[in-house]
């Protein structure tokens, strides 16, 4: 009997099993019951509860678990960045006319490119000419292959650099948060519990709104005319000209409403993102399995009764990341939408600041704090003013949410698999977490 009982390391209260791996390719099997020193998840618990909940491991290959490097994290973060620019092109594509993505790109990188393409400028029905690649390609033969260095690469650069800090971020925080999140393990298990992802999710949204400012601040005073006119001056140049025109205190006009924003935004995304995909999916296979196993034996098991080995069907998984995506989408868009609303009257009223304040700068050096302050004032009057003519501030805030929302769930779903196939891609492959229950286990 003693060969059968499962080893305890007490410094890591790591269970091990002497069964190989090859006898886990079964989707059913039984072993010998190993008594009480083996947790247990009572059906009759909340399934979602996995707080307290030692880590099972099978598989001989056991060995203590490292902690992700830096480097890790960067390379998970630029592959789900790359992938959210492709992806939305891919999107625009499909329904054929600009996207606003979800994770939305700071600046389009192929503004300039659409101003000098008379197709687009004509309103011409869609081709393949008014695809990513056909206005490229026309740009291309306009001004040359200079024109994807100066035009192109500076702002794609920009945007991709943005979801790098994001997301890397997101890891390191959510790593310092819940421990096990940063062992370099193909699965955290216990999954990290949903205030560790919120918070997470809102120090990474918070982070990259500070680092994103000038970004921000140059798309807002973005007019493409005036870089089409100087066709030498590369994107480089002209953000360099309007962040000197703009000075410090433009730059972080209204970055308030923007840091709540993104803050609030991107916490509800992670921990919507990282709840359904793992303690919405445990719970479900703790109740599905659950069932299966009552029905199997209606008068309960012994602890003389082998215990039942369950290997989930391998589709399932992905089935629960593809809803995470859109269940990440849809809360988070709840959040993004109607502070979008807000943020584009308040950025009407700092464009109108910037037009009329510049000689009155000159005047009154001490006062732009009141007139950074003034302009919450009058958004909130406009906002006030817009919610009345559209009967009632909440179909105002969530005018077109559902048509946005639907639009930009493919590159969030998309996005988040990628994020998710090459965090587990980098993982370290020391056994399967389990988890226990009476008479039974689920091998992940």
């Amino acid at each position: 009997m003693a060969g059968n009982r499962p080893h305890i390391d007490e410094q890591s209260m790591l269970f091990r099993h002497p069964l190989g791996a090859h006898e886990q390719q079964n989707h059913h099997r039984h072993l010998p019951n190993r008594g009480p020193e083996a947790p247990s998840h009572n059906i009759t618990d909340d399934p979602t509860d996995f707080e307290g909940q030692a880590v099972i491991w099978d598989g001989d290959a056991h060995e203590e678990p490292k902690k992700k490097s830096k480097s890790s994290n960067a390379v998970q973060g630029a592959s789900a960045a790359g992938t959210r620019a492709v992806t939305m092109q891919l999107v625009t594509f499909y329904f054929r006319y600009p996207v606003k993505a979800f994770m939305r790109l700071r600046i389009d990188y192929l503004a300039v490119a659409r101003a000098i393409n008379p197709q687009v400028q004509a309103n011409e029905p869609w081709s393949l000419r008014q695809s990513s690649f056909g206005i490229l390609a026309h740009a291309v033969k306009v001004y040359g292959w200079r024109f994807i260095p100066n035009q192109v690469l500076p702002p794609l650069l920009a945007n991709t650099s943005m979801g790098v800090l994001l997301y890397t971020s997101y890891l390191q925080i959510l790593q310092h948060n819940h421990e096990p999140a940063g062992h370099a393990t193909k699965r955290a298990y216990p999954p990290p519990p949903y205030w560790a992802t919120f918070a997470a999710g809102a120090g990474a949204g918070a982070l990259q709104s500070l680092f994103a400012a000038p970004l921000d601040a140059i798309s807002v005073r973005f007019d493409v005319n005036e870089l089409v006119k100087d066709g030498h001056m590369s994107f480089w140049a002209y953000g360099r000209k309007k962040l000197t025109e703009m000075g410090l205190r433009g730059v972080f006009a209204g970055y308030g409403l923007n840091l709540a924003k993104e803050a609030l935004g991107y916490a509800f995304f992670f921990s919507s993102f990282e709840y359904i995909k793992q303690q919405a999916y445990y719970g479900w296979l703790s109740h599905y399995y659950g069932h299966q196993h009552r029905y199997l034996h209606p008068f309960g098991t012994k602890a003389s009764d082998p215990i039942t080995i369950i290997k989930p069907h391998w589709t399932l998984e992905p089935m629960f990341i593809l809803l995470a995506g859109a269940g990440a989408s849809f809360t988070s868009q709840a959040i993004f939408h109607p502070f979008n609303q807000v943020q584009n009257v308040h950025l009407r009223q700092l464009e109108f600041m910037d037009r009329t304040t510049a000689t009155a700068r000159n005047n009154h050096p001490y006062k732009w704090w009141a007139r950074y302050s003034d302009a919450y004032r009058q958004t909130y009057l406009d906002c006030k003013s817009l919610a009345n003519t559209n009967n009632g501030w909440r179909k105002w805030l969530y005018q077109g949410y559902l048509l946005n929302t639907v639009k930009s769930t493919p590159g969030t779903a998309a996005v988040l698999i990628v994020f998710e196939l090459v965090r587990r891609r980098f993982g370290e492959d020391v056994g399967a977490a389990s988890i226990q229950h009476d008479g039974f286990k689920i091998v992940l």
